[in-house]
């Protein structure tokens, strides 16, 4: 499931990124004097917000490989002897679980960034 999220989400942010470039370039072209600060701050918006859908897309891809490895890797514990004593580690559990979580709970607050910032860009009128 965490898969199909990662690549779906990979595509859509894409698509959202040539929105934002074509808004760059439609902006590079007004030259309204009267106006300067407000296409200054636009210029900012878009410069963050293509940063911010350039991460979540590096996010998702990361994501979609994490849940690659976590479905090759043993699902039993791997056992560590050192002379008198046995350790079991359940690297799936402990390492790769966590993991996968943290990623996909920055991937969220960072779409949601994204939506918050699209929005702006969206409703302010030049």
């Amino acid at each position: 499931m965490l898969v199909n999220f990662g690549a779906i989400f990979t595509a859509l942010l894409l698509s959202v990124l040539v929105l934002v470039y074509d808004q760059g370039e439609k902006l590079g072209e007004i030259t309204n004097e009267g106006k300067s600060l407000q296409v200054g701050l636009k210029k900012e918006l878009l410069e963050q917000l293509y940063y911010n859908i350039c991460y979540s897309v590096v996010l998702s891809v990361f994501l979609v490989f994490l849940c690659l490895v976590y479905t090759f890797f043993p699902d039993e514990p791997f056992m560590v002897v050192f002379s008198d004593y046995v350790f079991e580690l359940d690297a799936k559990r402990y390492f790769l679980s966590p993991l996968i979580l943290m990623v996909v709970t920055n991937l969220l607050l960072t779409i949601l960034m994204v939506v918050k910032r699209m929005h702006t860009l969206l409703t302010i009128k030049i």
